[in-house]
């Protein structure tokens, strides 16, 4: 996610304050466990204590202690306490989704797929789960399907200006140009109407120039205006 805040009602709204969270998992590298342990033994305890360290985390069933893991950007322990969770509670819409997400920022977007539509088929809608989903499609080559998330990531929350940006530019490259230009003067007239600086004037002028005019009226609705 790009514009979220912990607190601002998407996927990450119920974790625990920054201070509040343990340490990330794990310990030192061979060098430092060698030179505590010191000498052939040491160095043979060190090897273990190394190839331990490395080897694939098991995770906690605890829904809390996965979300201060991805709030910390361990994305290792965040997908093994969610997998953790999973295997006792599969159909928990909280840890598909989070762990959809914890894949996705982790460039697992295939093996997040599955996670996504699991998460969804449970009732999942909340903006930064779209806009996480459309970004996995985007990579995995399905546009119009990023396109589609895109869209109901802005219904939910019509301030993402990063997402309206690149949407309007995916429309354009999809031969949608008139209809990204109506995704963002509707959001730039709103701004205007409130006394408040239109922020995409740049983009619209260029959309102009790319698709040879400037249609006066929107072909499609836009997501809600930026007061809402």
């Amino acid at each position: 996610m790009t514009e979220g805040t912990p607190d601002d009602g998407g996927m990450f709204g119920a974790g625990r304050p920054a201070a509040a969270r343990r340490p990330a998992r794990g310990g030192g590298g061979f060098g430092m466990w060698a030179i505590l342990l010191g000498g052939v033994a040491g160095t043979a305890v060190a090897v273990g204590v190394f190839l331990f360290l490395q080897a694939p985390k098991v995770g906690t069933p605890d829904m809390s202690e996965a979300a201060d893991c991805l709030g910390q950007g361990d994305l290792d322990c965040a997908e093994a306490d969610y997998r953790a969770v999973l295997i006792k509670h599969p159909d928990d819409p909280s840890a598909n989704s989070l762990m959809a997400i914890a894949l996705s920022r982790d460039s697992k977007d295939k093996e997040a797929i599955p996670y996504f539509k699991q998460a969804i088929a449970l009732g999942v809608a909340t903006y930064d789960f779209d806009e996480t989903y459309a970004t996995s499609l985007r990579k995995l080559g399905d546009v119009d399907g990023a396109i589609r998330l895109d869209y109901a990531a802005l219904s939910i929350r019509p301030s993402l200006k990063d997402v309206r940006a690149r949407l309007a530019d995916e429309l354009v490259a999809r031969g949608r140009g008139p209809e990204a230009l109506a995704l963002l003067q509707s959001y730039d007239k709103d701004l205007v109407d409130n006394y408040r600086a239109p922020i995409f004037t740049a983009q619209i002028a260029r959309i102009r120039s790319q698709i040879g005019h400037a249609p006066a009226n929107a072909t499609q609705p836009a997501p809600a205006s930026p007061s809402t």
